[in-house]
C-alpha cells in the first residue's frame, strides 16, 4: 500500500493581549513580564486522519510580530 497522508502548514497572529496568569495562592492576577510580546507569529502542522484534521506540532515564534 502506498498512502500519503495529507499534511497542512497554518500561520496565524497570536493575540495573549487579554491572557491572564492567576496566582491560587496570592489571589491575585500575575502581570505578564514587560519582555512578553503579545502578538506574534505562530505555526500549526496538521495531518488528516480518519477524516479528520489532527495539529501534530505548534510552534509560537515570539520574535516574529504581527
Amino acid at each position: 500500500m502506498k498512502a500519503t497522508t495529507p499534511t497542512a502548514t497554518l500561520t496565524d497572529c497570536m493575540d495573549i493581549s487579554r491572557w491572564q496568569t492567576y496566582s491560587t495562592k496570592k489571589h491575585a492576577v500575575i502581570p505578564m513580564p514587560t519582555s512578553q510580546p503579545l502578538r506574534y507569529l505562530a505555526t500549526a502542522k496538521a495531518e488528516r486522519w480518519k477524516g479528520q484534521w489532527l495539529i501534530t506540532a505548534f510552534t509560537p515564534h515570539g520574535d516574529q510580530s504581527c
